[in-house]
């Protein structure tokens, strides 16, 4: 079993490799180690809430009325 301040610092790691990768991917210039617990950089209509948006009830709403 892996220690939880282990895991902490795998996953600060992963999210960081992450970032760098969606950070050139996207053209931003600068240090992409900030950007590593901030990733939705875009809110817009395809990635935002849908409340937000349109109107709609969000994932978690429509699945409290399903159920």
């Amino acid at each position: 079993m892996e220690a939880k301040r282990a895991r902490r610092i795998r996953d600060k790691q992963r999210m960081k490799a992450r970032a760098k990768s969606v950070g050139k991917a996207r053209g931003l210039p600068g240090n992409y180690d900030l950007l590593y617990d901030h990733l939705c950089i875009c809110s817009g209509p395809c990635c935002g809430n849908p409340r937000r948006w349109y109107g709609e009830p969000t994932m978690q709403e429509r699945r409290f009325f399903a159920g």
